[in-house]
């Protein structure tokens, strides 16, 4: 049996757009059944956050911030702030705290931070509920019998700390003497 060229061309163009078509249709992508929730996860407290203080409380809901002026107070879980203002961001689970200043000018009240038996006294604290991180400024604090003072504070957990211009010392002097 002889094939002439004519009819070689015409096979090869057949096989060649048969193949192609089989590749083209390859290529085609199959849609995946399993649908990926892409919602934002809502950031929630684990417990009940107690606040109160002696000037006021401002809800502002545009920003979701409640801010508590005048011996403010905040407790949550082991938590427990004490502070001139406090302002809490329930979008972003951080709770911010210093000093006001009185009818003289005078800085008072500043915060102090317990957690878990441990007590911060600083001039102003950033805390995340969420990530349990924070930043401190001009802090004191007791470990064992050693009274530690520092510039700034970074708290990456329980155990990890970054700390800036350390002072440790066994005397309580010291903290007076640095103010001046």
């Amino acid at each position: 049996m002889h094939i002439n060229n004519k009819h070689k061309n015409c096979v090869l163009i057949s096989l060649v757009l048969f193949l192609s078509n089989f590749f083209v249709l390859a290529q085609e992508k199959i849609n995946d059944s399993i649908v990926v929730d892409t919602l934002k996860n809502n950031k929630i407290l684990i417990d009940k956050v107690d606040r109160k203080a002696k000037g006021y409380v401002s809800v502002d809901n545009k920003n979701k911030i409640i801010t508590l002026f005048d011996r403010a107070e905040l407790y949550y879980t082991d938590i427990e702030l004490q502070s001139g203002i406090i302002k809490f961001n329930w979008e972003t689970n951080i709770v911010s705290a210093g000093r006001i200043k009185d009818s003289l000018g005078n800085l008072v009240q500043s915060p102090v931070f317990k957690q878990a038996g441990e007590e911060i006294n600083p001039d102003s604290i950033r805390y995340n509920f969420e990530t349990k991180k924070a930043l401190i400024w001009n802090s004191k604090t007791k470990q064992s019998e050693m009274n530690v003072f520092s510039e700034a504070t970074k708290k990456e957990n329980d155990s990890v700390y970054f700390i800036k211009e350390a002072k440790v010392t066994t005397l309580e002097i010291l903290r007076i003497l640095s103010i001046t």
